[in-house]
């Protein structure tokens, strides 16, 4: 199929929601948009999936749609999706998805080739390719293994990549840092997979009281506002001057630009320690019921992966964080230029 000139038209279907599964398909849009370079690149996902790809020269259409938004549920909302995807007239979907919803869905739009993971809610019918989904291995490879079944040989780059622009920059965080800056995000989705924040605020103390010119930015959503307080409200109050609190503060873009800004991400296992990776800002990633194998994306001597002796965050040590904190942040505020 790889080979095949007649795939002019192709679809790849993402998680309506997760933005961190999202960035992990960017090596598999890459390879599909090399594959095909004459083709045109639909992605069929939620406003947020969207809106973290944005610039994102491996995508040229985007369908959004999101089952769970108020606005996206019923039968008639789903049926004039499925007539816009059928509108385009796909050759290929590529559903980088394992529910039925998705599968029947890439068989709707009319997609001749259809390519997904076997095994998942008795959906197998509805593909006419398929693999079977390596729940040990990274999610990046799982995504790369559809991309073969699809046609296309390795070996593939399996590098993440976002794209920020002058739109995404905020008065909250300076373009040009003053000095070195540690991101830390303290939140998660789970309880489970959160660091202390006494442990947070630790590392942020010593690392301040190490370089007197480095800056501390909490970053996080809405729903992590507690979280970050917590760690500020840890913080020794003589170095709580050269800590700026941005969660809540800031737009998922304009806290991608923070990011890029800063000098070390330091953060537990979530969608933004992603965002960190795909725009080569130095990471540490921190990691306790949740399988570093699968989502920590470790590159050595660049973005760290942490891990708690149990599946309690809290028995992750202070010190064990403290030393490659203090190492790449040696190494990495030349990367701001």
């Amino acid at each position: 199929m790889s080979n095949s000139s007649d795939i002019r038209q192709i679809l790849v279907t993402t998680k309506y929601r997760f933005i961190g599964d999202t960035i992990l398909a960017v090596p598999a849009l890459r390879a599909i948009s090399q594959a095909w370079p004459n083709a045109t690149v639909t992605l069929l996902s939620g406003a947020r999936a969207q809106e973290v790809l944005l610039h994102c020269p491996y995508v040229h259409n985007s369908v959004e749609f999101d089952p769970y938004r108020k606005r996206d549920k019923g039968a008639w909302r789903y049926l004039r999706m499925v007539g816009e995807l059928r509108a385009r007239r796909f050759d290929l979907a590529v559903i980088l998805n394992r529910s039925f919803h998705s599968a029947l869905t890439a068989s709707l739009s009319g997609a001749r080739h259809r390519v997904g993971w076997s095994g998942f809610e008795g959906r197998d019918f509805l593909l006419t390719s398929s693999c079977p989904y390596r729940a040990a291995e990274s999610e990046i490879d799982c995504y790369l293994d559809l991309v073969r079944s699809a046609g296309v040989s390795g070996p593939f780059d399996r590098n993440l990549q976002l794209w920020i622009s002058d739109e995404d920059t905020t008065g909250l965080v300076p373009r040009k840092p003053a000095g070195p800056v540690l991101a830390i995000q303290p939140g998660a989705s789970h309880q489970s997979k959160r660091w202390t924040p006494n442990g947070f605020a630790q590392v942020a103390c010593r690392s301040m009281i190490d370089n007197d010119s480095l800056s501390v930015w909490i970053l996080g959503g809405p729903d992590e506002a507690q979280a970050a307080s917590d760690v500020v409200e840890a913080i020794d109050p003589r170095f709580r001057h050269r800590v700026l609190n941005l969660a809540g503060k800031l737009k998922l873009r304009e806290t991608m630009f923070a990011i890029s800004r800063a000098s070390l991400f330091l953060g537990n296992d979530t969608a933004i320690r992603h965002v960190a990776i795909a725009l080569d800002v130095p990471s540490i990633g921190l990691f306790g019921p949740t399988s570093a194998e699968k989502w920590g994306n470790a590159v050595p001597m660049k973005h760290l992966v942490l891990r708690s002796q149990s599946s309690d965050m809290a028995d992750l040590p202070f010190q064990s964080v403290l030393e490659p904190v203090a190492h790449l942040l040696s190494k990495s505020y030349a990367h701001i230029v």
